[in-house]
């Protein structure tokens, strides 16, 4: 029933006022039930853009007559006019049953393998490869692959542009060139993404999956892409650089790592963890000394550092501050924002969760507003609330998007009495919450089907199952052999300062229709916005793999009955 805004206290109607929110369908998900959406970027000029609760995903209401359900909403204020529902897409609301029969299965032009491709942008119709996470459109000419979506070969695919004659791995290495990576160190194959006619071409190094340019001298190895000036490759910069000394620096990351090492780690004191406490960052600095040295070097990568030519390589507590408080490139640096910077006003690790959330979620919702003082102790507090309520969402997004067989699987494994004593255990560590059992439970799940001999796990005995999970999640997880960072990430990154630029400017000039001038004033008062940005502001989309990655650590541990809260 509708209620007065008159007959509500003032405190509500302020929230009412601030956030809506909507019962319906989700366009994103297919929920098979009505799912909660929550408004809380409002227009004056547009529909307002909600978020689903279950998928995380940025919605709006569907334009059509007395439909309660959403359609999907995009980056910027772009959205579909219909749900899925009506735009005649589905039938009905099935589940992840009806969002699978979405998908097309066909080559992929990015990484030569025939897999389905998940609905991304249905109005520009795009679609995501499963297998390699990238964004491509089906192909004008044959009804059998997918193209680049404009990249290389224009809207044909490879095939039909003459690029290539098959899909086979011969076909695949005419688009890749071998040089070292002056990212990881490693002599290998990079990938060519895009050509392009007034810049050095987009490569994407194979071992890494960090985006890479050739090196402006020697066009033979690969430096990290760079918006601005293409920097030489170490070799070039120094003659006497030998590629082969840095690269058995990383023998150490074939030690593997006990238990009890972790645990001699975390209760070591060092300056470098009494700094971190000053700085409210001591909950990662702690799930960072509990990695694998190979982990926290692909969490560098990440950011943009790496550990193999530093000075505080083979020591956990020199390594982990490194990361966090490296003057350009880490994470507290990257988690502030300009004015912060300027006055020295660092970021926590409460602030960076809320930043990182909102950034990826497009949510703001995430913790409550606190000032300086109290969110450093919310920072240090044990079990951390935020960093729970971060995981959930991170685990109801990936759970949105499973299909039927990983679904059968996951409730299989959650009903074996062996996975019951390990939720006993993540539980009297911390991890309380059913989604993150389920997500915990998703990554044992891929992490065991690399495994070719394993064909169905219900057949396994419980003793043999029981196993596997152990050693996956020691192989994958502690010991650095596996970590989840996607390319899709990184594509992201390298693409959002140019998307923004592009994005506000548009809008601005929307909202300011009938005044031309006051509409490109503030389009440029935007340019300007985003340069001071950029001089000392921070970047909080190249923290969404780092932070993803040390709260799955945090699920690790707690399998292993393992808290860090029993080490301040």
């Amino acid at each position: 029933p509708r209620m007065s805004l008159v007959a509500l206290p003032r405190t509500a109607v302020r929230k009412l006022l601030k956030t809506r929110e909507g019962l319906g369908h989700c366009s994103w998900c297919i929920s098979k039930e009505p799912v909660l959406h929550v408004s809380e970027e409002r227009y004056l000029l547009f529909r307002d853009l909600y978020h689903c609760t279950v998928c995380q995903n940025k919605t709006a209401q569907c334009r059509e007559d007395d439909c309660p359900d959403f359609a999907r909403g995009y980056e910027g204020i772009s959205s579909d006019e219909k749900c899925f529902l009506h735009a005649g897409l589905i039938k009905d609301w099935g589940g992840s049953s009806v969002r699978d029969s979405l998908n097309i299965t066909r080559y992929c032009s990015w990484c030569f393998t025939e897999c389905p491709h998940r609905l991304n942008h249905h109005q520009k119709k795009l679609y995501e490869c499963t297998t390699c996470f990238r964004v491509g459109s089906p192909c004008i000419w044959c009804a059998n692959a997918m193209s680049r979506n404009g990249a290389i070969g224009g809207e044909k695919c490879l095939r039909c542009a003459s690029l290539i004659k098959g899909w086979s791995s011969v076909e695949k290495q005419a688009f890749e060139s071998v040089g070292w990576c002056s990212i990881c160190y490693e002599h290998g194959p990079h990938s060519l993404m895009k050509e392009n006619t007034l810049s050095a071409d987009d490569y994407c190094c194979n071992t890494c999956n960090l985006p890479t340019q050739k090196c402006s001298s020697c066009k033979t190895n690969f430096v990290r892409k760079s918006t601005i000036l293409r920097p030489d490759c170490p070799k070039c910069k120094d003659s006497t650089w030998n590629w082969d000394l840095i690269r058995e620096r990383k023998n150490i990351f074939l030690i593997p790592l006990s238990i009890d090492d972790i645990k001699l780690n975390l209760s070591r004191e060092s300056p470098e963890k009494t700094q971190a406490r000053n700085f409210g960052m001591l909950r990662p600095f702690l799930l960072l000394v509990s990695m694998h040295a190979a982990v926290r070097n692909t969490i560098g990568l990440s950011l943009g550092l790496s550990l193999l030519t530093t000075e505080e390589f083979g020591d956990s507590h020199k390594e982990s501050w490194y990361l966090l408080s490296h003057p350009k490139a880490g994470m507290i640096v990257r988690g502030t924002e300009r004015f912060e910077n300027i006055t020295n006003e660092w970021v926590c690790w409460y602030f960076i969760l809320q930043r990182v959330e909102a950034s990826h979620f497009k949510g703001r919702n995430l913790g409550s507003k606190l000032d300086r003082p109290d969110a450093l102790v919310a920072s240090s507090q044990k079990a951390c609330p935020i960093e729970v309520d971060m995981m959930d969402r991170l685990a109801s997004h990936f759970k949105a998007n499973l299909n039927e067989e990983k679904i059968f699987s996951i409730e299989f494994l959650l009903r074996t009495p062996s996975f019951k004593a390990f939720k006993e255990t993540m539980t009297r560590n911390g991890i309380k919450s059913g989604l993150l059992h389920e997500w915990l439970v998703e990554m044992i799940f891929d992490l065991i089907s690399q495994n070719d001999q394993i064909n169905n796990l219900t057949k396994l005995e419980p003793d043999e199952l029981v196993s596997l999970i152990k050693v996956a999640i020691d192989h994958q997880i502690i010991q650095g052999q596996g970590y989840f960072t996607t390319k899709k990430r990184h594509d992201r990154m390298a693409t959002n300062a140019a998307q923004a630029v592009g994005t506000m400017a548009v809008q601005k000039l929307i909202i300011f229709p009938f005044s031309p001038v006051l509409g490109f004033a503030v389009m440029f008062f935007c340019i300007g916005d985003m340069v001071t940005n950029s001089i000392w502001g921070g970047n909080v989309e190249m923290l969404i793999p780092s932070t993803q990655q040390i709260l799955v650590q945090r699920l690790a541990l707690s399998l292993f009955d393992l808290n860090i809260d029993d080490f301040y």
